[in-house]
């Protein structure tokens, strides 16, 4: 049997470059996920505690117990909320990439944090890095430090 020309170029033409992997391990995103989760909890009942003060309640009053529950699920959803925006706003960077969308969760995409930029080399990011413009025309503050005073040309 005789297989058309044009299948035969077709499949010859096309090459699938494999898609990019994730820069950290999967369980190492999971852990990081969890460790900022543990300190959601404490900033809640920190906020909580400070809705309690701000009323005047007593420490046995069902109400302080209340903001302290309030205060913990705000801190929580506020948490959640904010790691899922970046979580698929670095997934999208990381797919535009050439990366696999689909290696972790958004959560997951939420805590990896983007790589840093090494001002000696090119490093092509999956994500951007708050604003950093890599190239080396008139951006940051010319070496003056937090003080200013470095002599930009």
């Amino acid at each position: 049997m005789t297989r058309s020309k044009i299948a035969v170029r077709r499949t010859q033409g096309t090459k699938r470059r494999r898609p990019k992997k994730l820069p950290v391990s999967v369980a190492g995103l999971r852990w990081a996920l969890v460790r900022r989760l543990l300190v959601a909890v404490p900033v809640g009942l920190f906020l909580g505690g400070m809705v309690a003060t701000a009323f005047g309640l007593e420490s046995a009053d069902p109400a302080t117990e209340a903001a302290l529950l309030y205060g913990m699920a705000f801190s929580t959803a506020s948490f959640l909320a904010v790691t899922w925006l970046l979580g698929r706003s670095r997934r999208a960077a990381f797919a535009a990439d050439g990366g696999d969308p689909r290696a972790a969760g958004v959560l997951l995409f939420g805590v990896l944090t983007p790589r840093r930029r090494d001002s000696g080399r090119r490093n092509n990011g999956y994500g951007g890095d708050g604003g950093y413009s890599g190239g080396g025309d008139s951006s940051g503050d010319c070496g003056g430090g937090d003080g200013g005073g470095g002599g930009c040309d």
